[in-house]
C-alpha cells in the first residue's frame, strides 16, 4: 500500500470515529429480544436521580401485540420474588405497534423491567435488565445550606 493511499484511508477512519461513540456513556438501555412469538425493541430511559421515573418505550417488530403490562423488580434477592402491581403501557395513537409507559425506580442497584405481553398469538413474558444509579447530584439551596450550617 502506498503512503498516499494509507494517508487517505487513515483520514477517512478519523472522520468516522465520532459516529462510533454515539452510545458510549449513555445511561439508556436498548434491548431487542423475543417475548414468545413477539419480537420487541425496548428502550428504557433511566432517571437522572434515584428515586425517579424511568421512561419506557416498546416497539413490536413482529407479531400483533394488544397489551403490555410492566413492573420493576430487583434482579436478585427478596425484591425479585415479590411483584408489585403492574402498570399498563399506553398504545400510541398514530402507531399501533408502539407502546409507552413509566415506572418508578426507588433504589439504586440492578433492576429488571418485567413485561407481560398479550397479543393475537397468546401471552409471553420478557425481562429487561436495567441499572439504576444517580447520574448527577443536585445542588443545595444556599438558604438551606446556611440553616444546616447553623
Amino acid at each position: 500500500m502506498k503512503k498516499s493511499s494509507f494517508a487517505i484511508l487513515f483520514g477517512l477512519c478519523l472522520m468516522l470515529c465520532p459516529g462510533a461513540w454515539s452510545h458510549v456513556g449513555s445511561p439508556d438501555v436498548y434491548y431487542e429480544a423475543m417475548a414468545g412469538p413477539y419480537k420487541l425493541f425496548v428502550t428504557v430511559r433511566t432517571p437522572p436521580m434515584v428515586p425517579g421515573i424511568a421512561q419506557i418505550e416498546v416497539r413490536c417488530l413482529e407479531g400483533t401485540v394488544n397489551d403490555i403490562e410492566i413492573v420493576p423488580l430487583r434482579v436478585i434477592g427478596e425484591g425479585s420474588k415479590t411483584t408489585p402491581p403492574a402498570d399498563r403501557m399506553a398504545r400510541t395513537v398514530g402507531d399501533s405497534h408502539f407502546f409507552t409507559g413509566k415506572l418508578w425506580l426507588m433504589e439504586s442497584g440492578s433492576w429488571q423491567v418485567r413485561m407481560d405481553v398479550s397479543g393475537t398469538e397468546g401471552k409471553a413474558q420478557l425481562a429487561v435488565p436495567v441499572p439504576a444509579y444517580a447520574q448527577r447530584t443536585l445542588g443545595m439551596q444556599k438558604t438551606t445550606g446556611l440553616v444546616l450550617a447553623g
